[in-house]
Protein backbone atom coordinates (compact mmCIF):
# COMPACT_ATOMS: atom_id res chain seq x y z
CA UNK A 1 0.00 0.00 0.00
CA UNK A 2 2.04 3.36 -1.00
CA UNK A 3 0.94 6.61 0.69
CA UNK A 4 -1.03 8.52 -1.41
CA UNK A 5 0.26 12.35 -2.20
CA UNK A 6 -2.24 15.34 -4.67
CA UNK A 7 -0.92 17.96 -5.75
CA UNK A 8 -3.39 20.65 -5.92
CA UNK A 9 -2.57 23.99 -7.83
CA UNK A 10 -2.73 27.10 -5.97
CA UNK A 11 -6.19 28.78 -6.67
CA UNK A 12 -8.61 31.05 -5.19
CA UNK A 13 -10.27 28.14 -3.63
CA UNK A 14 -7.06 27.05 -1.80
CA UNK A 15 -6.83 30.52 0.13
CA UNK A 16 -10.64 30.66 0.64
CA UNK A 17 -10.85 27.39 2.20
CA UNK A 18 -7.52 28.52 4.31
CA UNK A 19 -9.83 31.22 5.53
CA UNK A 20 -13.10 28.96 6.22
CA UNK A 21 -11.60 26.49 8.17
CA UNK A 22 -9.52 28.53 10.23
CA UNK A 23 -12.84 30.64 10.89
CA UNK A 24 -14.64 27.46 11.85
CA UNK A 25 -12.59 26.45 15.24
CA UNK A 26 -14.48 26.16 18.25
CA UNK A 27 -13.49 28.52 21.34
CA UNK A 28 -12.97 25.25 23.51
CA UNK A 29 -9.83 24.15 20.99
CA UNK A 30 -7.43 23.09 23.47
CA UNK A 31 -5.02 21.65 20.03
CA UNK A 32 -4.90 22.41 16.18
CA UNK A 33 -2.44 21.21 14.24
CA UNK A 34 -3.17 23.91 11.50
CA UNK A 35 -4.67 24.73 8.39
CA UNK A 36 -4.37 22.79 5.49
CA UNK A 37 -2.09 24.51 3.68
CA UNK A 38 2.21 24.80 2.52
CA UNK A 39 4.71 26.73 2.78
CA UNK A 40 7.49 28.47 0.68
CA UNK A 41 9.62 25.62 0.13
CA UNK A 42 6.34 23.57 -0.50
CA UNK A 43 3.45 26.43 -1.44
CA UNK A 44 1.11 23.67 -2.33
CA UNK A 45 -1.49 21.31 -0.53
CA UNK A 46 -1.22 17.93 -0.38
CA UNK A 47 -3.45 14.94 0.76
CA UNK A 48 -2.21 11.91 2.82
CA UNK A 49 -4.78 8.39 2.89
CA UNK A 50 -6.56 9.59 5.56
CA UNK A 51 -6.40 7.70 9.05
CA UNK A 52 -9.44 6.18 7.45
CA UNK A 53 -11.64 3.25 8.26
CA UNK A 54 -13.34 1.63 5.37
CA UNK A 55 -12.36 4.30 3.09
CA UNK A 56 -10.99 3.46 0.03
CA UNK A 57 -9.03 -0.13 -0.26
CA UNK A 58 -7.87 -0.28 2.63
CA UNK A 59 -7.84 0.72 6.13
CA UNK A 60 -5.28 3.02 7.13
CA UNK A 61 -4.58 5.21 10.42
CA UNK A 62 -2.17 8.37 10.83
CA UNK A 63 -1.59 10.02 14.04
CA UNK A 64 -0.43 13.19 15.05
CA UNK A 65 0.88 14.28 18.31
CA UNK A 66 -0.33 17.09 20.87
CA UNK A 67 1.45 17.81 24.23
CA UNK A 68 -0.80 18.81 27.63
CA UNK A 69 1.47 21.49 29.55
CA UNK A 70 2.71 20.35 32.95
CA UNK A 71 0.56 21.24 35.51
CA UNK A 72 -2.55 21.28 33.60
CA UNK A 73 -5.18 18.68 32.85
CA UNK A 74 -7.31 18.47 29.94
CA UNK A 75 -10.86 16.63 29.59
CA UNK A 76 -11.33 16.03 26.13
CA UNK A 77 -14.91 16.53 24.66
CA UNK A 78 -14.34 17.24 20.96
CA UNK A 79 -11.94 15.44 18.17
CA UNK A 80 -11.62 17.18 14.72
CA UNK A 81 -9.88 16.99 11.34
CA UNK A 82 -9.91 18.93 8.48
CA UNK A 83 -10.61 16.00 5.23
CA UNK A 84 -11.35 15.86 1.70
CA UNK A 85 -14.17 13.14 0.33
CA UNK A 86 -13.73 12.07 -2.98
CA UNK A 87 -17.38 12.26 -4.80
CA UNK A 88 -19.44 13.64 -1.88
CA UNK A 89 -20.84 16.85 -2.79
CA UNK A 90 -22.41 19.10 0.40
CA UNK A 91 -25.54 18.03 -0.83
CA UNK A 92 -25.16 14.57 0.30
CA UNK A 93 -24.03 15.79 3.66
CA UNK A 94 -27.36 13.66 5.29
CA UNK A 95 -26.89 10.80 3.06
CA UNK A 96 -26.57 7.73 5.46
CA UNK A 97 -24.65 5.82 2.90
CA UNK A 98 -21.71 8.10 3.42
CA UNK A 99 -20.59 8.09 7.10
CA UNK A 100 -22.70 8.34 10.49
CA UNK A 101 -19.85 7.32 12.61
CA UNK A 102 -16.20 7.76 13.18
CA UNK A 103 -13.28 5.56 14.78
CA UNK A 104 -10.82 7.31 17.53
CA UNK A 105 -7.50 6.54 18.89
CA UNK A 106 -5.40 8.04 21.65
CA UNK A 107 -2.15 6.53 22.82
CA UNK A 108 1.26 7.00 24.45
CA UNK A 109 4.40 6.09 23.54
CA UNK A 110 4.87 5.21 19.92
CA UNK A 111 8.07 4.79 18.29
CA UNK A 112 8.84 2.86 14.65
CA UNK A 113 7.25 -0.45 14.54
CA UNK A 114 5.49 0.21 17.87
CA UNK A 115 1.93 0.54 19.23
CA UNK A 116 2.87 1.92 22.17
CA UNK A 117 -0.13 2.40 25.22
CA UNK A 118 -3.64 2.57 23.89
CA UNK A 119 -5.07 5.15 26.55
CA UNK A 120 -8.80 5.55 24.83
CA UNK A 121 -10.42 3.95 21.80
CA UNK A 122 -14.07 3.98 20.72
CA UNK A 123 -16.40 4.35 17.48
CA UNK A 124 -18.99 7.45 18.13
CA UNK A 125 -21.30 9.48 16.07
CA UNK A 126 -19.77 12.03 13.48
CA UNK A 127 -20.87 15.18 12.03
CA UNK A 128 -19.64 16.72 8.98
CA UNK A 129 -19.48 20.63 8.34
CA UNK A 130 -19.04 21.51 4.57
CA UNK A 131 -16.51 23.93 3.93
CA UNK A 132 -16.06 24.16 -0.12
CA UNK A 133 -16.35 22.60 -3.14
CA UNK A 134 -13.05 21.51 -3.99
CA UNK A 135 -10.83 20.18 -7.64
CA UNK A 136 -10.07 16.52 -8.75
CA UNK A 137 -13.88 15.58 -7.73
CA UNK A 138 -13.09 15.93 -4.31
CA UNK A 139 -15.28 18.39 -1.72
CA UNK A 140 -13.77 19.82 1.61
CA UNK A 141 -15.11 19.04 5.04
CA UNK A 142 -14.50 19.36 8.75
CA UNK A 143 -15.52 15.98 10.48
CA UNK A 144 -16.09 16.16 14.31
CA UNK A 145 -16.83 13.44 16.76
CA UNK A 146 -17.35 13.33 20.24
CA UNK A 147 -15.57 10.68 22.17
CA UNK A 148 -17.89 9.21 25.39
CA UNK A 149 -17.17 9.02 28.45
CA UNK A 150 -15.18 12.39 28.12
CA UNK A 151 -11.58 11.66 28.07
CA UNK A 152 -9.45 13.32 31.06
CA UNK A 153 -5.50 13.31 30.32
CA UNK A 154 -2.70 14.71 32.46
CA UNK A 155 0.52 16.32 31.25
CA UNK A 156 2.37 14.56 28.63
CA UNK A 157 2.47 13.79 24.86
CA UNK A 158 -0.16 12.06 22.86
CA UNK A 159 -1.14 10.69 19.70
CA UNK A 160 -4.12 11.40 18.16
CA UNK A 161 -6.16 9.56 15.14
CA UNK A 162 -9.63 10.12 13.86
CA UNK A 163 -11.48 8.13 11.12
CA UNK A 164 -14.15 8.40 9.34
CA UNK A 165 -16.30 5.09 9.35
CA UNK A 166 -17.90 4.83 5.13
CA UNK A 167 -21.46 3.22 5.27
CA UNK A 168 -20.55 1.87 1.80
CA UNK A 169 -16.94 0.42 1.90
CA UNK A 170 -14.85 1.00 -1.37
CA UNK A 171 -16.88 3.28 -3.11
CA UNK A 172 -15.70 6.37 -1.06
CA UNK A 173 -12.27 8.04 -0.46
CA UNK A 174 -11.42 10.48 1.93
CA UNK A 175 -8.31 11.85 2.89
CA UNK A 176 -7.06 14.58 5.53
CA UNK A 177 -5.04 17.65 4.94
CA UNK A 178 -1.46 17.95 5.71
CA UNK A 179 -0.96 20.63 7.52
CA UNK A 180 2.69 23.10 8.17
CA UNK A 181 0.91 25.12 11.59
CA UNK A 182 -0.40 28.07 10.40
CA UNK A 183 -3.21 29.25 12.95
CA UNK A 184 -2.42 26.28 14.95
CA UNK A 185 -3.30 25.95 18.31
CA UNK A 186 -1.06 24.28 21.26
CA UNK A 187 2.05 22.16 20.75
CA UNK A 188 4.09 20.89 19.17
CA UNK A 189 3.05 22.50 15.72
CA UNK A 190 5.20 21.43 12.18
CA UNK A 191 7.44 19.07 13.88
CA UNK A 192 7.17 17.01 10.68
CA UNK A 193 6.49 13.53 13.14
CA UNK A 194 3.64 11.90 12.84
CA UNK A 195 2.67 7.87 12.30
CA UNK A 196 0.63 5.70 9.91
CA UNK A 197 -0.38 2.02 10.21
CA UNK A 198 -2.55 -0.10 8.31
CA UNK A 199 -2.70 -3.42 6.81
CA UNK A 200 0.44 -3.82 5.72
CA UNK A 201 2.70 -1.46 7.52
CA UNK A 202 3.24 -1.20 11.45
CA UNK A 203 3.63 2.97 13.03
CA UNK A 204 6.02 3.72 10.32
CA UNK A 205 7.55 7.34 11.19
CA UNK A 206 6.64 9.87 8.62
CA UNK A 207 7.43 13.90 7.96
CA UNK A 208 4.12 15.58 7.46
CA UNK A 209 1.47 16.89 10.61
CA UNK A 210 -1.89 16.93 10.11
CA UNK A 211 -4.90 18.75 10.09
CA UNK A 212 -6.85 17.75 13.16
CA UNK A 213 -7.15 18.78 16.65
CA UNK A 214 -9.01 18.17 20.28
CA UNK A 215 -11.67 20.74 21.83
CA UNK A 216 -12.77 20.73 25.97
CA UNK A 217 -11.73 22.17 28.89
CA UNK A 218 -8.40 22.74 30.75
CA UNK A 219 -7.78 22.78 34.81
CA UNK A 220 -4.41 23.76 36.41
CA UNK A 221 -3.47 20.76 38.40
CA UNK A 222 -3.58 22.20 42.17
CA UNK A 223 -2.28 20.69 45.53
CA UNK A 224 0.93 18.90 44.39
CA UNK A 225 4.46 18.75 42.45
CA UNK A 226 4.34 16.96 39.24
CA UNK A 227 7.09 14.77 37.92
CA UNK A 228 8.20 17.19 34.81
CA UNK A 229 10.87 15.42 32.53
CA UNK A 230 10.17 12.35 30.41
CA UNK A 231 13.40 10.73 31.78
CA UNK A 232 14.18 8.48 35.13
CA UNK A 233 15.83 11.03 37.50
CA UNK A 234 16.51 11.92 40.85
CA UNK A 235 13.44 12.78 43.42
CA UNK A 236 15.75 15.06 45.38
CA UNK A 237 16.11 17.56 42.05
CA UNK A 238 14.74 20.03 41.82
CA UNK A 239 14.34 20.46 38.23
CA UNK A 240 12.98 17.18 37.86
CA UNK A 241 9.28 18.96 39.24
CA UNK A 242 7.22 21.74 38.09
CA UNK A 243 7.15 23.03 41.44
CA UNK A 244 8.82 22.50 44.69
CA UNK A 245 10.16 18.87 45.72
CA UNK A 246 7.40 17.13 47.65
CA UNK A 247 8.87 16.16 51.10
CA UNK A 248 7.09 16.75 53.94
CA UNK A 249 3.87 16.01 56.26
CA UNK A 250 1.13 16.39 53.95
CA UNK A 251 3.06 16.88 50.61
CA UNK A 252 2.19 15.43 47.37
CA UNK A 253 4.09 13.80 44.46
CA UNK A 254 2.12 13.40 40.85
CA UNK A 255 3.12 11.00 38.22
CA UNK A 256 1.59 11.87 35.44
CA UNK A 257 2.18 11.49 31.34
CA UNK A 258 5.36 13.15 30.99
CA UNK A 259 7.07 9.34 29.88
CA UNK A 260 6.84 7.79 26.80
CA UNK A 261 8.61 4.72 28.53
CA UNK A 262 8.61 3.38 31.62
CA UNK A 263 11.31 5.63 34.06
CA UNK A 264 12.50 5.24 37.25
CA UNK A 265 11.93 8.32 40.10
CA UNK A 266 15.23 7.30 42.61
CA UNK A 267 15.52 8.61 46.04
CA UNK A 268 18.62 7.81 48.41
CA UNK A 269 17.31 9.61 51.43
CA UNK A 270 14.00 8.84 53.15
CA UNK A 271 10.73 11.13 51.93
CA UNK A 272 7.85 11.64 53.35
CA UNK A 273 4.54 12.42 51.26
CA UNK A 274 0.80 12.29 52.10
CA UNK A 275 -0.16 11.99 48.28
CA UNK A 276 0.84 9.76 45.22
CA UNK A 277 -1.34 10.24 42.33
CA UNK A 278 -0.06 7.86 39.56
CA UNK A 279 -2.03 9.09 36.27
CA UNK A 280 0.08 7.74 33.68
CA UNK A 281 -0.71 4.22 31.13
CA UNK A 282 3.11 3.78 31.42
CA UNK A 283 5.40 2.48 34.45
CA UNK A 284 6.48 4.97 36.95
CA UNK A 285 9.30 3.32 38.87
CA UNK A 286 10.02 4.35 42.40
CA UNK A 287 13.20 2.96 43.98
CA UNK A 288 16.40 4.02 45.60
CA UNK A 289 18.03 3.50 48.94
CA UNK A 290 16.15 5.55 50.92
CA UNK A 291 12.19 5.17 52.13
CA UNK A 292 9.06 6.61 51.64
CA UNK A 293 6.77 7.60 54.43
CA UNK A 294 2.90 8.31 53.47
CA UNK A 295 1.67 10.49 56.17
CA UNK A 296 -1.11 13.22 56.36
CA UNK A 297 -1.07 16.59 58.32
CA UNK A 298 -3.32 16.44 61.15
CA UNK A 299 -6.82 15.32 60.77
CA UNK A 300 -6.51 14.21 57.45
CA UNK A 301 -5.28 10.69 55.55
CA UNK A 302 -3.02 10.17 52.97
CA UNK A 303 -3.60 8.70 49.60
CA UNK A 304 -1.88 6.42 46.79
CA UNK A 305 -4.00 7.13 43.67
CA UNK A 306 -3.20 4.85 40.39
CA UNK A 307 -6.05 5.85 37.58
CA UNK A 308 -4.41 3.70 35.15
CA UNK A 309 -1.24 1.04 33.97
CA UNK A 310 0.85 -0.27 36.51
CA UNK A 311 2.96 1.36 38.79
CA UNK A 312 5.61 0.44 42.06
CA UNK A 313 7.28 0.75 44.60
CA UNK A 314 10.83 -0.64 45.19
CA UNK A 315 11.62 0.50 47.98
CA UNK A 316 10.36 0.47 51.15
CA UNK A 317 7.09 1.82 52.49
CA UNK A 318 5.84 3.17 55.60
CA UNK A 319 2.56 3.98 56.73
CA UNK A 320 2.48 7.01 59.98
CA UNK A 321 -1.33 7.85 58.70
CA UNK A 322 -4.47 6.10 57.80
CA UNK A 323 -4.38 5.45 54.18
CA UNK A 324 -6.15 4.64 50.98
CA UNK A 325 -4.60 2.84 48.46
CA UNK A 326 -6.44 3.60 45.43
CA UNK A 327 -6.25 1.07 42.16
CA UNK A 328 -8.93 2.16 39.38
CA UNK A 329 -10.04 -0.85 37.07
CA UNK A 330 -7.81 -2.38 34.73
CA UNK A 331 -4.61 -0.81 36.71
CA UNK A 332 -2.01 -2.12 38.98
CA UNK A 333 -0.03 -1.28 41.91
CA UNK A 334 2.66 -3.46 42.61
CA UNK A 335 4.58 -2.68 45.87
CA UNK A 336 8.08 -4.64 45.50
CA UNK A 337 9.27 -3.78 49.12
CA UNK A 338 8.46 -4.38 52.39
CA UNK A 339 5.40 -2.59 53.63
CA UNK A 340 4.97 -1.64 57.45
CA UNK A 341 1.59 0.02 58.98
CA UNK A 342 2.36 1.54 62.14
CA UNK A 343 0.97 0.61 65.01
CA UNK A 344 -2.85 1.46 65.28
CA UNK A 345 -2.58 3.20 61.78
CA UNK A 346 -4.71 1.71 58.42
CA UNK A 347 -4.51 1.08 54.84
CA UNK A 348 -7.73 1.11 52.92
CA UNK A 349 -7.76 -0.31 49.26
CA UNK A 350 -10.14 0.83 47.20
CA UNK A 351 -11.70 0.30 43.36
CA UNK A 352 -11.74 -3.11 41.54
CA UNK A 353 -7.80 -2.64 40.32
CA UNK A 354 -5.24 -4.84 41.35
CA UNK A 355 -2.77 -4.63 44.71
CA UNK A 356 0.50 -6.57 44.70
CA UNK A 357 3.04 -6.94 47.35
CA UNK A 358 6.10 -8.96 46.49
CA UNK A 359 7.69 -8.64 49.76
CA UNK A 360 6.44 -8.51 53.26
CA UNK A 361 3.55 -6.68 54.53
CA UNK A 362 3.66 -6.39 58.33
CA UNK A 363 1.14 -4.84 60.65
CA UNK A 364 1.86 -3.52 63.99
CA UNK A 365 0.22 -4.06 67.20
CA UNK A 366 -2.98 -2.69 66.43
CA UNK A 367 -3.24 -1.63 62.81
CA UNK A 368 -5.40 -3.04 60.17
CA UNK A 369 -5.75 -3.25 56.48
CA UNK A 370 -8.86 -3.20 54.48
CA UNK A 371 -8.85 -5.10 51.04
CA UNK A 372 -11.58 -4.42 48.56
CA UNK A 373 -9.80 -5.56 45.07
CA UNK A 374 -8.09 -8.75 44.21
CA UNK A 375 -4.91 -8.54 46.50
CA UNK A 376 -1.49 -11.04 46.06
CA UNK A 377 1.07 -11.24 48.17
CA UNK A 378 4.60 -12.47 49.22
CA UNK A 379 3.96 -12.77 53.41
CA UNK A 380 1.19 -11.35 56.05
CA UNK A 381 2.62 -10.83 59.14
CA UNK A 382 -0.18 -9.38 61.59
CA UNK A 383 1.43 -7.66 65.31
CA UNK A 384 -0.93 -8.45 68.28
CA UNK A 385 -4.43 -7.31 67.70
CA UNK A 386 -4.03 -6.42 64.00
CA UNK A 387 -6.60 -6.74 61.78
CA UNK A 388 -7.23 -7.60 58.11
CA UNK A 389 -10.87 -7.03 56.80
CA UNK A 390 -12.00 -8.31 53.30
CA UNK A 391 -14.85 -6.52 52.11
CA UNK A 392 -17.93 -8.61 51.77
CA UNK A 393 -18.80 -9.07 47.93
CA UNK A 394 -22.16 -8.91 46.53
CA UNK A 395 -20.92 -10.80 43.55
CA UNK A 396 -18.00 -12.65 42.57
CA UNK A 397 -15.91 -13.13 45.67
CA UNK A 398 -12.93 -11.22 45.69
CA UNK A 399 -9.52 -13.65 46.16
CA UNK A 400 -6.70 -12.98 48.27
CA UNK A 401 -3.52 -14.57 48.18
CA UNK A 402 -0.36 -15.06 50.07
CA UNK A 403 2.32 -17.39 50.10
CA UNK A 404 2.84 -17.17 53.87
CA UNK A 405 0.50 -15.83 57.15
CA UNK A 406 1.70 -15.18 60.32
CA UNK A 407 -0.96 -13.94 62.81
CA UNK A 408 0.64 -13.04 66.45
CA UNK A 409 -2.15 -13.05 69.78
CA UNK A 410 -5.20 -11.55 69.00
CA UNK A 411 -4.37 -10.70 65.17
CA UNK A 412 -7.67 -11.79 62.82
CA UNK A 413 -8.12 -11.62 58.98
CA UNK A 414 -12.24 -11.84 58.46
CA UNK A 415 -12.38 -13.44 55.45
CA UNK A 416 -16.34 -12.20 55.06
CA UNK A 417 -17.62 -14.12 52.26
CA UNK A 418 -14.67 -14.38 49.84
CA UNK A 419 -12.01 -16.09 49.06
CA UNK A 420 -8.49 -16.80 50.80
CA UNK A 421 -5.72 -18.36 49.24
CA UNK A 422 -2.02 -19.90 51.01
CA UNK A 423 0.28 -20.62 48.34
CA UNK A 424 3.43 -23.29 49.19
CA UNK A 425 4.52 -24.86 46.17
CA UNK A 426 7.69 -26.59 46.91
CA UNK A 427 7.06 -24.97 50.72
CA UNK A 428 5.96 -26.94 54.12
CA UNK A 429 2.57 -27.36 53.96
CA UNK A 430 0.47 -24.92 56.16
CA UNK A 431 -2.22 -26.32 56.25
CA UNK A 432 -2.04 -27.45 59.96
CA UNK A 433 -1.65 -23.68 60.54
CA UNK A 434 -4.58 -22.53 58.74
CA UNK A 435 -6.47 -25.05 60.50
CA UNK A 436 -5.63 -23.72 63.85
CA UNK A 437 -6.29 -20.11 62.51
CA UNK A 438 -9.81 -21.09 61.22
CA UNK A 439 -10.34 -23.46 64.84
CA UNK A 440 -9.93 -19.98 66.83
CA UNK A 441 -11.87 -17.87 64.44
CA UNK A 442 -14.79 -20.76 64.74
CA UNK A 443 -15.30 -19.71 68.21
CA UNK A 444 -18.01 -22.58 68.72
CA UNK A 445 -19.63 -21.32 65.88
CA UNK A 446 -19.94 -17.56 66.66
CA UNK A 447 -17.05 -16.95 64.15
CA UNK A 448 -15.58 -13.82 65.63
CA UNK A 449 -12.68 -15.32 67.10
CA UNK A 450 -9.07 -14.26 66.49
CA UNK A 451 -7.38 -16.04 63.93
CA UNK A 452 -8.84 -16.53 60.75
CA UNK A 453 -12.85 -15.27 61.01
CA UNK A 454 -16.04 -13.83 59.06
CA UNK A 455 -18.47 -11.45 59.77
CA UNK A 456 -20.77 -13.06 57.74
CA UNK A 457 -20.96 -16.26 59.00
CA UNK A 458 -21.11 -14.67 61.83
CA UNK A 459 -24.13 -12.32 61.20
CA UNK A 460 -26.10 -16.04 59.49
CA UNK A 461 -29.11 -16.41 62.13
CA UNK A 462 -29.34 -19.95 60.91
CA UNK A 463 -25.45 -20.76 61.41
CA UNK A 464 -25.57 -22.42 58.21
CA UNK A 465 -22.82 -20.73 56.58
CA UNK A 466 -18.95 -20.62 57.71
CA UNK A 467 -15.34 -20.81 56.35
CA UNK A 468 -13.87 -24.40 55.23
CA UNK A 469 -10.58 -25.24 53.82
CA UNK A 470 -9.03 -27.67 51.34
CA UNK A 471 -5.70 -28.59 50.70
CA UNK A 472 -5.06 -29.11 46.33
CA UNK A 473 -1.27 -30.05 47.27
CA UNK A 474 -0.01 -26.38 46.28
CA UNK A 475 -2.40 -24.26 48.01
CA UNK A 476 -4.90 -24.20 50.75
CA UNK A 477 -8.19 -22.33 50.26
CA UNK A 478 -9.97 -21.14 52.52
CA UNK A 479 -13.96 -20.30 51.19
CA UNK A 480 -16.87 -18.91 52.30
CA UNK A 481 -19.46 -22.02 51.91
CA UNK A 482 -22.39 -23.84 53.55
CA UNK A 483 -21.71 -25.96 56.21
CA UNK A 484 -20.94 -29.80 55.10
CA UNK A 485 -19.44 -28.96 52.06
CA UNK A 486 -16.00 -30.85 52.30
CA UNK A 487 -15.22 -30.32 49.13
CA UNK A 488 -15.77 -26.78 48.76
CA UNK A 489 -17.31 -26.61 45.65
CA UNK A 490 -20.63 -24.52 46.72
CA UNK A 491 -23.04 -27.51 47.05
CA UNK A 492 -23.86 -29.59 49.61
CA UNK A 493 -24.57 -33.30 48.28
CA UNK A 494 -23.82 -36.79 48.48
CA UNK A 495 -20.03 -36.34 46.91
CA UNK A 496 -19.56 -34.25 50.63
CA UNK A 497 -21.44 -37.16 52.24
CA UNK A 498 -18.94 -39.40 50.98
CA UNK A 499 -15.96 -37.55 51.49
CA UNK A 500 -17.00 -37.82 55.42
CA UNK A 501 -15.12 -40.14 57.86
CA UNK A 502 -15.23 -41.47 61.10
CA UNK A 503 -11.31 -41.15 61.40
CA UNK A 504 -10.94 -37.67 59.97
CA UNK A 505 -9.74 -34.54 61.49
CA UNK A 506 -10.13 -32.52 59.18
CA UNK A 507 -12.71 -30.08 57.17
CA UNK A 508 -11.93 -32.42 54.03
CA UNK A 509 -13.19 -35.52 56.01
CA UNK A 510 -15.91 -33.97 57.61
CA UNK A 511 -14.77 -31.77 60.63
CA UNK A 512 -17.07 -28.77 60.35
CA UNK A 513 -17.00 -27.61 63.60
CA UNK A 514 -13.15 -27.80 63.79
CA UNK A 515 -12.72 -30.19 67.48
CA UNK A 516 -10.46 -32.09 65.39
CA UNK A 517 -12.67 -35.43 65.45
CA UNK A 518 -15.52 -36.14 62.81
CA UNK A 519 -18.89 -37.19 64.62
CA UNK A 520 -22.48 -36.78 65.15
CA UNK A 521 -22.38 -33.51 65.44
CA UNK A 522 -20.85 -32.78 62.00
CA UNK A 523 -23.23 -35.23 60.34
CA UNK A 524 -25.68 -32.84 62.20
CA UNK A 525 -23.93 -29.76 60.76
CA UNK A 526 -24.29 -31.09 57.55
CA UNK A 527 -27.41 -31.53 57.41
CA UNK A 528 -28.25 -28.40 58.52
CA UNK A 529 -26.13 -27.00 55.53
CA UNK A 530 -27.72 -29.68 52.96
CA UNK A 531 -31.46 -28.25 53.93
CA UNK A 532 -30.22 -24.42 53.95
CA UNK A 533 -28.25 -25.04 50.65
CA UNK A 534 -31.69 -26.27 49.22
CA UNK A 535 -33.30 -22.11 50.50
CA UNK A 536 -35.14 -24.13 53.92
CA UNK A 537 -35.02 -21.74 56.77
CA UNK A 538 -34.02 -24.36 59.67
CA UNK A 539 -31.98 -23.82 63.08
CA UNK A 540 -30.29 -26.37 64.21
CA UNK A 541 -33.11 -29.26 64.76
CA UNK A 542 -32.57 -31.07 61.83
CA UNK A 543 -36.16 -30.77 59.99
CA UNK A 544 -38.88 -33.39 58.86
CA UNK A 545 -37.27 -34.29 55.59
CA UNK A 546 -39.39 -33.77 52.42
CA UNK A 547 -38.32 -35.52 49.42
CA UNK A 548 -37.43 -39.06 48.56
CA UNK A 549 -34.21 -38.13 47.83
CA UNK A 550 -33.27 -36.35 51.13
CA UNK A 551 -34.73 -39.32 52.84
CA UNK A 552 -32.38 -41.70 51.60
CA UNK A 553 -29.51 -39.63 52.77
CA UNK A 554 -30.91 -38.78 56.60
CA UNK A 555 -30.96 -42.83 56.90
CA UNK A 556 -27.76 -42.90 55.23
CA UNK A 557 -26.26 -40.53 57.95
CA UNK A 558 -28.27 -41.96 60.47
CA UNK A 559 -26.73 -45.22 60.00
CA UNK A 560 -23.67 -43.51 60.40
CA UNK A 561 -24.20 -42.24 63.33
CA UNK A 562 -25.45 -45.24 65.36
CA UNK A 563 -21.76 -46.40 63.97
CA UNK A 564 -20.16 -43.97 66.68
CA UNK A 565 -21.42 -45.31 68.80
Amino acid sequence: MGVQVISLPRSRFIFAACVVLASTLRADVLFYGGDPGGNANNPVFTLNSLNQKDFGSADVYQYDDFTVPAGEQWSVTGLFANVLFNNIDHGQLNDPNVTTSASYEIRQGLSPGSSGVLLDAGTVPDTLTYVSDGIYGYYEYQLAATPSPTIVLGPGTYWLSLAPISASPGNNLADVYQTFGSNGIGSPLADQLSYETGDDIQFNLIARDFSMGVSGATAPITGGSSWAIANSGDWNNASNWNDIVPDGVGSEADFFGMISSAQTVYTNIPITVGTIHFNSAITYVLAGAGTIMLQAASGSSALVQVDQGTQEFELPVTIASDTTFNVAGGATLLVANTLTIDAGDSVTQTGSGTVTYQSIVTLETGASLSIGNTTTGNTLSLGTAAKVFVAPNTGTPTTIQFNNLSLAAGASIDVANNLLVVNYSGGADPVALVANYLATGYKGGAWNGAGINSTIAAANATGSTTLGYFDTGTQVEIKYTWLGDANLDGVVDASDLADMSVSGTSWQTGDFNYDGKVNGDDYALFMLGDAASNGNNISTTLPEPAAGAFVAVLALILHRRRGLR
